[in-house]
């Protein structure tokens, strides 16, 4: 089941000059693709778009799409940022139906506290921000969390340690580091001093 609804309109002026009218009254334009179908031109105002993602839990949720009265199931393809502003510019919906495996981008979250990392005056940096998966369209994570409770000082956390969902399917290399425990600064120094 979708995670939130978002009602959009079919939109009626193409092209850029189009665009530009309907971001001035805050409405963003942007296209839904189906699986068989044409691409459909839509509209949605910017508040509507943020309620939406922010209720679903982020952008890669499965998003319940009202056109004109008919239901779609969509996760978000991408979102166009004016590089200025970061205000969204133009929105691309990818209409999936259930069970139906697909692949986007979800953030990695770090859950826990490092307590022997900071006890030791270390920092936790993490390395990787997003991860690129695979997993049926009404299975997918609004995000992959990285217990890093654990952690000591020169650890790190490769790719192939985080836990996954049941039938979630990461890409990437098992060992891409995601997490790393540094020591402290003086620690650091006097081991490269100790070297030279």
């Amino acid at each position: 089941m979708a995670g939130s609804t978002l009602a959009v309109s079919r939109r009626a002026g193409l092209g850029s000059r189009a665009a530009r009218r309907l971001r001035r009254t805050g409405i963003i334009p942007g296209v839904m693709y189906g699986r068989e179908a044409e691409p459909l031109a839509i509209e949605v105002p910017a508040r509507e778009l943020r309620r939406a993602i922010q209720q679903a839990g982020g952008t890669s949720s499965l998003l319940s799409v009202e056109v004109d009265g008919s239901q779609h199931m969509a996760v978000v393809k991408e979102i166009q940022r004016d590089p200025v502003t970061g205000k969204a510019i133009h929105l691309d919906l990818l209409e999936v139906t259930k069970g139906e495996r697909i692949e986007v981008e979800v953030p990695v979250v770090l859950v826990g506290e490092a307590h022997k990392v900071s006890h030791a005056g270390g920092r936790v940096d993490q390395e990787v921000f997003s991860l690129r998966i695979e997993a049926e369209a009404d299975k997918v994570p609004p995000h992959i969390d990285v217990d890093v409770s654990e952690l000591e000082v020169g650890e790190v956390i490769h790719l192939s340690q985080i836990p996954l969902p049941p039938a979630v399917r990461v890409h990437g290399e098992p060992g891409l580091v995601v997490v790393v425990a540094h020591a402290p600064v003086g620690a650091a120094k006097a081991e490269e001093a100790e070297e030279a």
